[in-house]
């Protein structure tokens, strides 16, 4: 991989990571089942938001699934 290249794959990681909300992404176990929830920091408050199924997006949770590819941390 060229410096160019390199250079234009890490513009559109960047570009990819604005898109994603703050945040990491954790499971609960309720009912059997892992639920995904979006956790972020807000106001000096830890805030939680279950991600419903219209707002998860299977790109997105594969990726926070992994959770080391970006440190679960955006």
């Amino acid at each position: 991989m060229t410096d160019k290249e390199k250079s234009l794959h890490i513009a559109e990681l960047e570009n990819e990571l604005k898109t994603l909300p703050k945040g990491n992404v954790f499971y609960k176990k309720i009912k059997g089942k892992e639920q995904p929830y979006l956790q972020w920091y807000e106001n000096g408050k830890t805030r939680t938001k279950y991600l419903t199924y219209f707002r998860r997006s299977p790109r997105l949770l594969t990726k926070y699934k992994g959770g080391d590819e970006f440190g679960h941390h955006i």
